[in-house]
Parts: C-alpha cells; structure tokens; sequence
C-alpha cells in the first residue's frame, strides 16, 4: 500500500485561510503556524497567529466546513493578544500547540520579547480555554520548572503535545544562537524531546531528537504525525537553509532513532498556486478518513494558511 506521503492524490493547494479577513481590526499580515482542532459537530476549528502592522502576532480561529473546507466562521477579534504585556510575550504570539487538558482545551503558544543584545527571546507560555477556543486566558505554566532549567537558551517553543496512556511527550524548539544570513540575523535551533508521567516532572533529551543536515542552519516546528493507513509514524519539522530554502522535511523513526526520510512532502516551494513560493510548518489532521495538511506558503504565510486533502481515504 502506497505511503501516504507518496500518494499522488491530493487535491490542489486551497488557500483556506485568508489573512485579509482580520484586516478590520488593524491586522491581517500572515497567518502563522496553523493548528487544526475538531469542533463537537465534525468541523474544524484552526488557530494561528495574524500578524499587526509592527510585525505582532495575537492568536486568532476560523472555523471550516468538514466537507467543503468553506468558511463558517472566525474570530472578528483575537481570541488571545498578549502585545504589549510588558513581559515575555509583550511582543506577540504564535502556536505552540492545542490540546485537552483537565476538561477544557489548553494551549501552550510563542510568545517573543525584543532585546537590545539579540532580535528576539521566544519561550513559552499557557494558556486555558472553557467555550472550545472562542476566548482563552492565560494561565501559570505546568512546565514553568523544565523552562526555567533551561537558562541558557533565546528559545524555548514547544510545538507538539503528545499523550498516550498518561505517557506525555512535547517536541521542543531550542537555541541559543543566531546567524547573519544577507545582512539579517536569523535564530538558530534544533529540536528535542521532553517526556515523562506529568506536566511537572518532564525530562528533555541532552540530544537533539532530530538530526540536521549541515546546510540546514534550523529546524524547528517539530509535529508528530501518525499513519492510520499503515500504522507509521513520522515527524513533520520545518529546515531553513542559507539559500533561503525553507521546507518541511520527514523524519521516520529507524531503531528508536529519528532519520531525515527521503520521502518529499506532498507540496514543494514552485508547485501549486503562484503564492506557494516557501512552504512552511504543517499541521496535519484527519477529517472523514482523509488525511488534510494546513501549512503557511510565501514569507511564512503572509497571504494565510493552505490547505491539501488527500483524495484517497485512509484505511481504518
């Protein structure tokens, strides 16, 4: 049975997020970092970050149709806007990731600080929602400890939230270093894995989980993605290269190591619509037995967010 990363069948790059939707409310530049999440009804709620005109994000939701992928609804206002907080997230927030917790929905989303000695400072925060993701307030994060061990590091995103069992894992983003790149200073990061029993008693790997090639300065936006069709597992992280190359890769698992696949990802920076000139952090999902992947196109989603559908259902 064909993998599903190198099924042919997949429906045309759908721009179904649009940024221009918030540009009432004085934002609407880019729609970063989607996350996909099923309403009660079978829809689709996705949340990402829209950008301000200074480059901030707030974490906004529209919702999608399960068939259609058609707009039903989005939040005219954003549903968490940290600007101007005056502590680590004073500067805007991205996800981060979406996932149940004690009854609610719970979220642990990016949030960034300017500095005067580096461009940016980018950990993590918590937040908890009680109407499925309309509103969100911030909470004390559960993993405030494992964060404050890791001192040294400008960056510390979690990405992914994984339970199994009671067993959690969350793929991070670390780093602690930057580089000039055509007179631009950009963060350089890997990504790790930390697990255990409980939110408060994780330990994070020493190494990094996912090994990079050495033109790929970072590799962040780790996501775990399960196969229901042939029961493997993957990893979706997104590489930046110096060129300006910036792509998801496929990480499978081979004796309990994370190797670089030489599998593609179904849409590649020059193929489908003119706007999809990158392509960048991919959320799957599946919807109806098929599988749907969310991902940013051109600067990191500055026109929204994409959608492709698998056509070929997937097998229970």
């Amino acid at each position: 049975m064909l993998d599903v990363f190198q099924s042919r069948s997949w429906s045309e790059p759908l721009l179904a997020i649009p940024s221009y939707l918030w540009a009432d409310i004085g934002i609407g530049s880019g729609f970063l970092t989607p996350t996909p999440t099923r309403l009660p009804n079978g829809n689709i709620r996705v949340f990402g970050g829209v950008r301000d005109l200074f480059g901030r994000s707030t974490i906004n939701w529209i919702d999608l149709d399960q068939v259609t992928a058609n707009i039903l609804d989005f939040s005219k206002e954003p549903c968490l806007d940290t600007r101007n907080s005056g502590e680590f997230d004073t500067d805007g927030a991205i996800l981060g990731d979406i996932f149940p917790y004690n009854n609610c929905l719970a979220m642990f989303y990016v949030g960034f600080k300017q500095y005067p000695d580096v461009k940016f400072r980018a950990y993590t925060g918590f937040a908890v929602s009680v109407d499925l993701g309309k509103t969100w307030e911030k909470q004390q994060s559960p993993i405030s400890k494992l964060q404050e061990s890791i001192s040294s590091s400008d960056i510390f995103a979690v990405h992914n939230v994984r339970t199994t069992n009671g067993f959690i894992e969350l793929l991070i983003a670390l780093g602690a270093s930057w580089e000039e790149i055509n007179g631009k200073s950009f963060p350089r990061y890997g990504s790790f894995l930390a697990h255990g029993n409980s939110f408060d008693g994780l330990k994070i790997s020493s190494e990094v989980l996912l090994p990079q090639n050495p033109e790929i300065y970072r590799l962040g936006r780790p996501r775990y993605f399960f196969n229901s069709r042939n029961n493997n597992e993957y990893i979706l992280a997104t590489g930046g290269k110096r060129n300006g190359d910036y792509r998801p890769y496929i990480f499978q698992k081979e004796s309990d190591t994370w190797k670089m696949s030489k599998l593609e990802f179904p849409i590649l920076p020059g193929m489908g619509t003119d706007f999809i000139s990158q392509v960048s952090y991919p959320a799957t999902i599946e919807i109806n037995n098929s599988v749907w992947i969310f991902f940013d196109g051109d600067e990191m989603g500055k026109s929204g967010s994409y959608l492709i559908r698998s056509k070929d259902k997937v097998s229970k």
